[in-house]
């Protein structure tokens, strides 16, 4: 029971590092954390992140949508943002 105990609370802490981290980017590019929420699936208890919604769907689906795109604008934008979150 402790290891399932102990599972969890790493779980928990790795979600609260995440908001805390997630809740202070303020860039045109990181869409703003509204919250979090559980169940979002009728049998799952996992949380989930929430953000407003983007109808193009993730940046993972816009490029696979649009070939065309300029990938390389967008994954160098999208790279800062990461520098941004890891500082």
């Amino acid at each position: 029971m402790s290891s399932l105990y102990s599972k969890t609370e790493i779980i928990y802490q790795r979600l609260i590092r995440e908001i805390r981290a997630w809740s202070v980017l303020h860039h045109r590019n990181v869409l703003t954390l509204l919250g979090f929420t559980y169940g979002f699936e009728a049998h799952s208890r996992l949380p989930s992140l929430v953000s407003p919604w983007m109808p193009n769907g993730t940046s993972r689906d816009y490029l696979k949508d649009q070939p065309k795109s300029e990938r390389i604008r967008i994954v160098s934008s999208t790279s800062k943002c990461q520098d941004l979150a890891d500082e």
